[in-house]
């Protein structure tokens, strides 16, 4: 995964929300995740960073729940020292429940077929789309913590690791 130093959203952005019902930065197909954080540390330490995923791994009767400790411990393990070190205000939500993946920021919405999931594979294709204004600030509010939508099940910070 590469990432050019001209991403606009990434320079002027003040919130970049990244909502995806399993990211997990322990496992082998979101190793590449805190790249982005990375980057955004490099060239935004003023961005606000949330981080939204659900409860829950696996599914019907192998679902594990986490405990809000345990959710924290599998985000700040592998955490790497350029961001434990940035200025970042970075935020884990934890919800209930939901299925859609999204890159949401104050500029623009996208709307992400397989989240930040990675593919080994590079002949591997997936189709982003962008989001118009409405559906962008729709998604915002679905993903605040006030909302009733979703229920909000915990949250921790990430500064100061």
């Amino acid at each position: 995964m590469k990432f050019s130093s001209k991403v606009y959203v990434v320079y002027v952005a003040n919130s970049i929300m990244f909502i995806d019902p399993h990211l997990s930065p322990d496992r082998r197909n979101y190793k590449e995740f805190y790249k982005l954080l990375e980057v955004i540390s490099q060239y935004n330490n003023s961005a606000l960073i949330e981080i939204h995923r659900v409860v829950y791994s696996e599914s019907g009767k192998d679902r594990i729940l986490f405990k809000p400790e345990e959710m924290e411990n599998l985000f700040r393990k592998n955490l790497p020292e350029s961001i434990k070190s940035a200025k970042l205000k970075i935020e884990v939500f934890v919800w209930d429940d939901f299925h859609d993946r999204y890159l949401i920021s104050n500029l623009i919405g996208i709307k992400l077929s397989n989240g930040f999931d990675l593919d080994d594979n590079p002949q591997a294709k997936t189709t982003w789309a962008r989001l118009g204004r409405n559906d962008r600030d729709d998604i915002q509010r679905e993903f605040h913590p006030a909302s009733r939508e979703h229920k909000m099940q915990y949250q921790f910070s990430l500064n100061g690791s």
